[in-house]
């Protein structure tokens, strides 16, 4: 973990010129490992303070959309969950979709290695200006 905060902190003390982003790699971190870490990543951010000044957005072989929480609900950056599939296909006036294409929404994150891509905050809010979720019924 402190190689991940001296990572993020060689970022925040960059000029955003030289540096607004980093990839932070993790290799050797099974699935559920990699999902504790970034928890624990994430929790130190937020302790520290630093949480509104850096974002994170992970990336993993095994990603399965499924074990990541919210379950049932909208999670930025990530596809919705699939039993939302057939209510959007239906608002936009599409045929059902068929569910064994489901699974390839866990594809959206998968890498060759494990990794977290750090962001400043701005740059994140600087790529979702504008964006709006519908409410749909499920």
């Amino acid at each position: 973990l402190s190689d991940f905060y001296g990572f993020c902190s060689r970022i925040l003390s960059s000029s955003e010129a030289d540096a607004n982003s980093g990839i932070f790699t993790v290799p050797s971190l099974s699935w559920p490992d990699f999902l504790l870490f970034t928890e624990a990543c994430k929790f130190g951010l937020d302790f520290s303070g630093a949480g509104e000044l850096i974002q994170l957005v992970h990336f993993h072989p095994s990603y399965t959309r499924s074990s990541v929480e919210p379950v049932d609900s909208l999670h930025y950056g990530h596809l919705p969950p699939t039993s939302w599939l057939n209510p959007m296909a239906a608002h936009l006036g599409q045929p059902p979709v068929d569910q064994s294409l489901a699974s390839y929404q866990d594809y959206q994150r998968r890498s060759p290695f494990p990794m977290i891509n750090v962001l400043r905050g701005d740059q994140l809010a600087k790529a979702t200006v504008g964006t709006r979720v519908q409410s749909l019924d499920v």
